[in-house]
């Protein structure tokens, strides 16, 4: 279920950095052959964020990893580290903060490559580790949304 405004078969590009200090390159350095990635672009979309995690631990596929991004603008380093370390700070598993990797970035143009028209819903997106998209959704998990993603599974 492709629901962004222009269908993309790949996902951009990311530099960022998880919550215990490790840089990533996205997608291209996710463990997942498959990855779930929850992509949240505001504070207030936490909620939609911890329901799609939930939702794919109850789908049960060894091979699918999950990751919360967190898509901020740039900031300066120093605001960058104390965001990040505050972050850390309230989220108290390790796994969780090795899989939320925060992105600093000109949002507007991630938006655009994304094929989105805006940053009001979490957009959560299945992807291989090349990047290919499988299949994505905006906004919060429904239950149509879930089979879907677990019929993307075992195509």
């Amino acid at each position: 279920m492709i629901s962004a405004e222009q269908p993309i078969r790949r996902f951009p590009t990311l530099s960022g950095q998880n919550l215990e200090g490790r840089k990533f390159e996205i997608p291209g350095d996710l463990a997942g052959e498959l990855n779930l990635v929850v992509v949240a672009f505001l504070q207030d979309q936490q909620t939609d964020v911890d329901a799609w995690l939930k939702a794919i631990e109850l789908v049960d596929y060894p091979n699918v990893e999950a990751y919360e991004i967190p898509l901020l603008r740039r900031l300066p380093r120093f605001y960058q580290r104390r965001l990040n370390e505050g972050m850390a700070e309230g989220i108290p598993d390790q796994k969780a903060r090795e899989h939320t990797i925060t992105v600093y970035t000109n949002r507007r143009a991630f938006l655009q490559s994304a094929g989105l028209h805006n940053e009001k819903e979490v957009w959560a997106t299945l992807i291989r580790r090349d990047g290919t998209v499988l299949w994505t959704h905006l906004g919060r998990p429904t239950s149509m949304a879930i089979a879907d993603l677990r019929q993307s599974l075992t195509e």
